[in-house]
């Protein structure tokens, strides 16, 4: 061991510049092989008024601040910004599972590491007032509610060259009872579509033209023909006694039913 020792006047700094040795203790904090060491319990304090404190109580690394809404940056803010990945290990064997932010992609992602929301807890997008954003997503331990912070936002699913096919499992309801909404489907010709329209209570279909707008499709149709046969059950001026598989359209109008047959144009 070669070692430099130098003794302070009282007053004066002492330099220890040059003070090399295997294992150095100061109280419970011991210099060793390249390492400081901290018994359990002891404490790295920084700040002029202990603002930051870090410490291994036996269990866990705990760091503390004196003040509330303190901050912790990783990288610096700087004009020639220097940045740091950082990665967060699951614990799933040889470091399989981790959450990963890339610094120079600007991008965190998982791999093997689930994101969970509690009840209640919102995932929140857009730059508007406060923790609410523009659009809140959150589960209120009953149902799924995505709202909108504003009067009005759009909800898109896919993109006109970029689709996304969607499939609903379950039941699919528009607004409330007494209170609806406009419900449009398009076609694929100009001014073709299906539009419920709330504030009319009425569905309109738009085709294309000299071409029907509804055209209904089954195994409950008939054809002209057997259609024909079965005609003469609506002479007995009763009840129609139609076959098993034969639609029919019901209109009710002041109390009386009309019912009109369909069948396949062949």
């Amino acid at each position: 061991m070669s070692q430099s020792t130098y003794i302070a006047r009282k007053d004066e700094d002492a330099d220890f510049a040059d003070l090399t040795c295997d294992s150095l203790t100061v109280n419970s904090a011991t210099v060793e092989a390249g390492a400081i060491v901290l018994a359990d319990g002891e404490t790295i304090t920084a700040g002029t008024g202990s603002d930051v404190q870090m410490q291994w109580d036996s269990t866990n690394f705990l760091v503390s601040a004196a003040a509330d809404d303190s901050l912790i940056e990783i990288g610096d803010s700087a004009a020639t910004q220097k940045s740091f990945d950082v990665k967060l290990y699951g614990n799933a064997a040889n470091g399989a599972d981790f959450l990963y932010f890339d610094a120079s992609a600007n991008l965190l992602y998982t791999t093997g590491v689930d994101v969970q929301f509690k009840d209640n807890d919102y995932l929140v997008f857009g730059t508007g007032s406060g923790a609410t954003g523009d659009v809140t997503i959150r589960w209120d331990t009953t149902d799924l509610d995505m709202a909108a912070t504003g009067a009005s936002a759009g909800f898109n699913i896919g993109a006109a060259s970029h689709v996304l096919n969607t499939t609903v499992t379950g039941t699919f309801t528009v607004g409330v009872n007494d209170t609806g909404y406009d419900v449009t489907f398009y076609g694929a010709t100009d001014g073709c579509k299906m539009v419920w329209d709330e504030s009319e209570d009425q569905l309109v279909v738009t085709g294309p033209a000299d071409e029907p707008a509804l055209v209904i499709n089954g195994a409950g149709s008939k054809s002209a023909a057997a259609y024909a046969a079965a005609g003469t059950a609506w002479a007995d001026a009763g009840t129609p006694a139609f076959v098993e598989d034969q639609m029919y359209m019901m209109i009710d109008i002041g109390g009386t039913v009309y019912r009109i047959p369909l069948w396949a144009n062949s």
